[in-house]
């Protein structure tokens, strides 16, 4: 089994994405203003789905499993509808 440069930077990203998610989850928490709260949870998640999106294309690669297929046709479309939330939310 051998993985290219871009199955190892999936794996790096998915760490770094889903590490960055966890301080504004719990800074999503002890925010008082509910707006500025919503944003926060709004990012937050966009943050953990697109690092899982990373994690199960790494995944993917790894065990030769149809991991890339649910990360791609799932997760990667859901994390972008959350971004877009975000950003009209932001907007609004």
């Amino acid at each position: 089994m051998s993985l290219d440069i871009n199955s190892y930077l999936n794996l790096v990203d998915a760490v770094i994405i889903i590490g960055v998610s966890l301080p504004t989850l719990y800074i999503s928490t002890k925010i008082k203003l509910r707006p500025v709260r919503i944003l926060f949870g709004l990012l937050a998640a966009f943050l953990v789905v697109h690092g899982l999106y990373h994690l199960t294309y790494f995944l993917g690669d790894y065990t030769n499993s149809d991991a890339v297929v649910f990360g791609y046709e799932i997760l990667q479309p859901f994390s972008y509808v959350l971004l877009f939330g975000f950003a009209v939310y932001f907007a609004k």
